[in-house]
């Protein structure tokens, strides 16, 4: 019997340390399955880091060579463009000037004679409105083919730019925008000639009988007073000249010689039937159009040092545009003048539809 009772006992021991061995074996088992797992998870880790850094690499060597290519072709397109850019706000101002200097000698204002298509101050103004917009082209035609997004600056200046060139065939925007107070003058230059009395009564508002040509006449420069995109583009092909290594912007001195060489040349042709004769009392939806390009050549001024720029800025500008200029834009500056509307009217109302449209812009920025 008491074999028997050790012999059992023998037995339940040996039974414990089995299962006690299987139990280590199976949590053993258990453990390496789990290290093994954890391995697994940090190699996977490890080359997924290894990715992220290569790719991040990657994309920081993609970025810096873009840039550089970006900045490359930008700075000194850019450079060029402001000198343009400034002299074009410049003369802007000085046709505002020079209206009021023209109007004090009615001998000479009836005559036309500071915008007559042989006048040294007539190809002034082609040249210099222009060329700000030839050379806007070179910049965007540059940067085609580069994610102009990478810089926030570079971005907003070719947003800008698309703004100075869409604002030519905007005319009937800004004709929308304007006063219906605002009454036909340029009846009376035409059916009075040299005796018209600029700003006399008429009943038909600007915006109706600009609307009315613009049906009748939608290709002609009597419908509209703009520059369709196709046309500008042909008109900015003119200020190029080929080298042999780069596309330039023209001297005055060689747009002079071309004007004379060109006499019937469809670029020229294009402006200069805007431009002659020009009085910004008169054509009053294209003087507005100078006025946008105007504040936009103010804003290109108050960016180009900066090195940052948002929208609180750009509105900053254009406020301090109308707020510092309006006497540059005021196109009733002769003494006396008596219109449809009074000099202040006239005024508010280039003002609120430029900021009207400019404002209507910036909501793509």
């Amino acid at each position: 019997m008491m074999m028997n009772s050790e012999i059992l006992a023998a037995i339940i021991a040996a039974l414990a340390s089995l299962t006690v061995a299987i139990i280590s074996l199976i949590q053993s088992s258990r453990q390496r399955k789990i290290i093994h797992n954890q391995q697994i998870d940090i190699e996977k880790i490890r080359q997924d880091h290894e990715v992220q850094k290569f790719e991040l690499n990657a994309r920081l060597d993609y970025e810096y060579e873009a840039k550089k290519k970006l900045y490359k072709e930008y700075e000194p397109l850019f450079f060029q463009f402001t000198e343009f850019s400034n002299e074009a706000l410049s003369h802007i101002k000085a046709i505002s000037w020079t209206t009021f200097q023209g109007s004090s000698n009615s001998d000479k204002w009836n005559k036309n004679a500071w915008m007559n298509k042989s006048s040294y101050f007539f190809k002034e103004t082609i040249y210099k409105v222009f060329c700000p917009l030839a050379s806007m082209k070179l910049i965007n035609d540059g940067l085609n083919s580069i994610d102009v997004k990478m810089d926030e600056k570079i971005h907003i200046v070719y947003k800008l730019g698309k703004i100075l060139h869409s604002s030519f065939h905007h005319d009937y925007i800004l004709a929308q925008n304007m006063s219906k107070k605002i009454k036909v003058e340029k009846e009376h230059l035409e059916k009075f000639g040299q005796n018209f009395q600029l700003g006399a009564p008429f009943s038909q508002s600007y915006y109706e009988e600009w609307q009315k040509n613009v049906i009748t006449n939608p290709e002609d420069f009597k419908g509209g007073e703009g520059i369709r995109t196709g046309q500008l583009e042909t008109l900015l092909q003119g200020f190029f000249a080929e080298g042999a290594n780069e596309k330039r912007i023209i001297s005055f001195g060689e747009f002079e010689k071309k004007l004379q060489e060109s006499d019937s040349s469809e670029w020229s042709k294009i402006a200069e039937v805007r431009f002659e004769r020009f009085d910004p009392r008169i054509n009053k939806v294209l003087w507005r159009i100078l006025v946008i390009q105007a504040c936009l050549h103010y804003i290109f001024g108050g960016i180009k040092n900066l090195k940052a720029i948002n929208s609180d800025i750009l509105e900053n500008l254009t406020n301090n545009f109308f707020e510092k200029g309006r006497n540059d834009i005021d196109n009733n500056q002769r003494p006396g003048f008596k219109g449809n509307v009074t000099r202040k009217e006239e005024q508010e109302d280039i003002i609120n539809s430029v900021e009207k449209y400019m404002k209507h812009q910036f909501k793509n920025f």
